[in-house]
Formats: C-alpha cells, sequence, structure tokens
C-alpha cells in the first residue's frame, strides 16, 4: 500500500489500518468526553460498506465490569457506548448510549 492510497480502499492492509484509524478517533472523543477509556472495553468494531464508501464504522465499548462479571455468558444490556466514524473524514458521525 503506498501512501498516497486511500485509507479503507479495499485491501487487508487499508483496512486494518482503517480500523486502527476508526478506534483512535473514539477514543479520542471519549476522553474529551471525559469518559475514562479504562473503564470500558471494545467489544466490537465494524465496517459499515455501504456508507461513506466503506470508510464508516460503528464501534460498541462496554462497562469492563459487566464484562468481567459475565465472561462466559451474555452481557446484561446497558451500559453500552455506541460510536459511529467516518476515517475519511477523520470525524465522529453519531454517539448514543445504550440503556
Amino acid at each position: 500500500m503506498s501512501d498516497s492510497e486511500p485509507v479503507g480502499a479495499g485491501s487487508p492492509a487499508s483496512s486494518t489500518t482503517a480500523c486502527a484509524a476508526a478506534l483512535a478517533l473514539a477514543v479520542r472523543l471519549l476522553e474529551t468526553a471525559s469518559v475514562d477509556v479504562s473503564d470500558h472495553r471494545l467489544t466490537s468494531i465494524e465496517n459499515l460498506i455501504g456508507h461513506a464508501g466503506g470508510d464508516a464504522w460503528r464501534l460498541t465499548f462496554r462497562l469492563l465490569r459487566q464484562v468481567l462479571a459475565a465472561p462466559d455468558s451474555m452481557i446484561t444490556a446497558g451500559g453500552e457506548i455506541f460510536v459511529q466514524v467516518d476515517v475519511r473524514l477523520g470525524r465522529i458521525v453519531s454517539v448514543t448510549y445504550g440503556e
């Protein structure tokens, strides 16, 4: 992948780079919103291929205490932070919170 190749251009390397950029954007947002990132665990990250040319990503964070309390079973609902980012634009698209 060359430096001039756009992030999210379809190769595994560009997908990995875009995924890392999405995570970095989300963490920066959480930190500026005074969310202690160390209290949360990233539980999912997905590329929204049909949005923004594949440059949109949705990340889900859960409170670490919820994840640790139920490591082998379904995690209870609530306490999630859902972040959608556009890595091409380098910005947060939306943030929503679980119940």
